[in-house]
């Protein structure tokens, strides 16, 4: 496109994607979570490690947003707007970054016409991709009142101008200037400079191969990790039932040295009337206190069960 970079024509391709499908760029926030350490946050697509400030709270409130908000109409490309952020950034690269803030945009403004209804300055410091600005402006980390999120998802305004330049300091700085309608002393920059038909055509195709890819790609991943959960299942089962098992055994054998000890008992202990005699030895916790319980159970010649227990304790 004529008077625009690439990566700014490529920040306010990806505006417009989140503009008109807010639900693509919230799966696109969940995937990216998932790389979140504590506070840090590692960009894959940048390779490099961002230290938040809210941490995964902030994106996890964007990915909330994006699943409810309406979709809104595409911002169209304005000269006077690319014009009006070039002179802003060329403005603020020489000044520090608290006076970056309180820079005003007015005689700017002037410079290249009027504006009616609402015009806005949106700004990112870091983001090297047109992803991860849009994502920067979207999230909003540190500003509670998200003021750049509402402004990319208010529907009045119709106009947009991009500048961006690498920063020796914050590596990348873009400026976005947003308006509902503008009026240039130069008419013919007001003449939108959209994408042309083929472009367009282009534009889609691609974006409907990116989503078959990334349905295609989440399929996968929804797979790998149902199978994961398989046999993350069958793992704890048979640990489980190992673990069955083994109680199992410790049951088994502690009712064969019960037998051993009442068949011992009852070769020890002979009383007339008496068929046989068990005795059931315990360590119960009585009132706070160990007590060795003692249980005596005797069966008699006629049937009858007469049962004694002793308490020592330990």
């Amino acid at each position: 496109m004529e008077n625009i970079d690439k990566f700014a024509y490529e920040i306010i391709k990806e505006i417009n994607i989140a503009r008109t499908k807010p639900r693509k760029y919230a799966k696109l926030l969940k995937k990216i979570i998932k790389n979140f350490d504590e506070n840090d946050l590692n960009y894959s697509e940048e390779s490099i490690n961002i230290t938040t400030i809210e941490g995964i709270d902030a994106y996890e409130e964007a990915i909330e947003y994006l699943y409810n908000v309406y979709p809104k109409p595409k911002l169209n490309l304005h000269l006077s707007l690319l014009n009006i952020a070039k002179d802003y950034l060329n403005h603020a690269k020489k000044i520090s970054y608290e006076k970056i803030f309180r820079l005003e945009i007015n005689d700017l403004i002037e410079k290249y016409g009027t504006f009616t209804g609402n015009f806005s300055k949106l700004m990112d410091f870091g983001g090297l991709t047109a992803k991860s600005i849009v994502i920067n402006l979207i999230v909003c980390d540190g500003n509670q009142s998200r003021d750049y999120r509402n402004l990319i998802f208010d529907e009045n305004f119709r106009y947009i101008g991009v500048a961006s330049e690498p920063h020796s300091e914050y590596k990348q700085f873009t400026v976005l200037m947003i308006s509902e309608n503008f009026k240039s002393l130069d008419s013919k920059n007001d003449i939108p400079n959209q994408i042309s038909e083929k472009e367009n055509e282009e534009e889609e195709d691609e974006e409907e191969e990116e989503e078959e890819s990334e349905e295609e790609n989440e399929k996968e991943e929804n797979e790998k990790e149902e199978n994961e959960k398989i046999e993350n299942e069958k793992e704890n089962e048979k640990i489980e039932n190992e673990k069955e098992n083994e109680k199992n055994e410790e049951d088994e054998n502690e009712e064969n040295e019960e037998d051993e000890e009442n068949n011992k008992y009852n070769d020890d202990i002979k009383e007339e009337g008496v068929k046989s005699i068990k005795k059931i030895e315990k360590i119960k916790n009585i009132n706070g206190k160990f007590m060795k319980v003692t249980k005596i159970i005797k069966t008699l010649d006629d049937g009858f069960v007469e049962t004694e227990i002793f308490k020592e304790k330990i």
